[in-house]
């Protein structure tokens, strides 16, 4: 039938499905394979149209059931044969699938990508079984988008909350007229529609960031964050607000690592010593310019990080020359600043008194009669340090 066939309801099949010069469109409604049935004759003249909400289901795909490849003949519409074929080595599971004739920047909602990718989307719904699944995507020419890249392409999948995220690095398609892309080893199916697709270069492949830390040292905030699947990335930007701030303002940047490992590491300082709490967020630059912002993260400010030991000022010191150094306090606090040597050796308490808060304070140093060579100022406060070393010359 030349014209095609709408299903009309609900249909399971339990014996055998042939397809020939035509197309079965499924509108809203279910088609099922069960355990005992299977699809013939399948191919670019013949297939499911995926053209509404409803999913073509296959039923007990697995080692104890139907063992080895299962085609999900399926286009989203007519002229568009994208076909799935999956293979489960888990036990025991069923399958649902739908093609979307797009790809959305927020998987279910956003904006249609226009260029860098296969233009579909496979929505792939899983049962109540074991998933050890390997997929064989398929496509023609005419559904990639301008600037897709044939030789660095990759399984994508779309996180809910989050991003597209790769589940694989870039390769090359294999096959000709129905071009395919394979992954194996998938295993994080839900009953839910997941949403795949197929990227090319830093389209639909996002820097992975792992994980986003900071710690306070000194007064200082230090950023840590760890990447992965790093493809076009041209660095981060480090963006800060205080948190009763609603404008972000770029704090710093720190560009793409350059080795060819898998995993990397970034470490940031704050230029600035914050002295009330504030909210850093990462903003990942690709090549090409395209931006994608981290989760916030929040860093609250202890009292005692609104101490600061400024710089001995001037440095470096000639033998019998005079220096001082700056104190400041954020709030009412005891303090304490020890001079000492290279070797640890104290030289002479150089303040022990109370700051009040919102204060600021020049001392002045007793190098005069100090040899040349190194040392320390140590300045304590509620059970945390601050340290600066200066030398003296001859």
């Amino acid at each position: 039938n030349s014209t095609g066939v709408v299903l009309s309801g609900v249909l399971t099949i339990d014996g055998t499905l042939t397809l020939g010069n035509g197309h079965l469109s499924l509108g809203d409604n279910n088609l099922i394979i069960a355990a005992s049935g299977d699809i013939d004759n399948a191919g670019a003249s013949g297939y499911i149209i995926a053209n509404g909400n409803g999913e073509l289901w296959q039923l007990n795909i697995g080692s104890n059931g139907r063992s080895g490849a299962v085609l999900y003949p399926l286009g989203s519409s007519t002229g568009s044969y994208t076909p799935l074929t999956l293979g489960n080595s888990a036990t025991s599971n069923s399958f649902g699938l739908r093609v979307l004739d797009e790809v959305l920047s927020e998987g279910t909602t956003g904006t249609p990508l226009t260029s860098g990718v296969v233009g579909r989307t496979w929505a792939l719904s899983s049962g109540g079984g074991q998933c050890d699944v390997s997929l064989v995507f398929g496509w023609s020419a005419a559904e990639e988008l301008q600037g897709f890249d044939r030789s660095q392409c990759y399984v994508t999948r779309h996180e809910y909350g989050t991003n597209w995220g790769a589940l694989q690095q870039p390769g090359a398609t294999t096959g000709s007229g129905t071009l395919t892309r394979i992954i194996g080893g998938v295993t994080s199916l839900s009953t839910a529609p997941t949403l795949l697709s197929i990227g090319s270069g830093s389209t639909l492949f996002p820097v992975e960031l792992l994980s986003l830390d900071a710690v306070i040292d000194d007064g200082n905030v230090h950023l840590f964050w760890m990447t992965s699947n790093e493809v076009n990335n041209f660095g981060f930007r480090i963006q800060r607000r205080s948190q009763n701030e609603t404008t972000w303002q770029n704090a710093g940047f720190i560009p793409a690592a350059t080795s060819g490992d898998i995993l990397h590491s970034y470490h940031w300082i704050d230029p600035e010593m914050p002295t009330t709490s504030v909210e850093y967020r990462l903003a990942q630059v690709d090549l090409d310019g395209s931006i994608r912002h981290s989760a916030v993260l929040g860093v609250a400010i202890p009292v005692e990080a609104g101490i600061r030991l400024g710089e001995v000022h001037p440095q470096p010191l000639l033998q019998g020359q005079s220096a001082g150094i700056s104190l400041s306090a954020r709030a009412d606090t005891p303090l304490r600043l020890t001079l000492y040597d290279a070797l640890g050796r104290r030289i002479q308490q150089v303040f022990d008194g109370m700051m009040q808060a919102g204060t600021s304070r020049v001392l002045v140093l007793p190098t005069a009669a100090l040899h040349p060579g190194s040392y320390f100022l140590r300045l304590e406060s509620n059970g945390t340090s601050q340290i600066r070393k200066f030398s003296i010359l001859r």
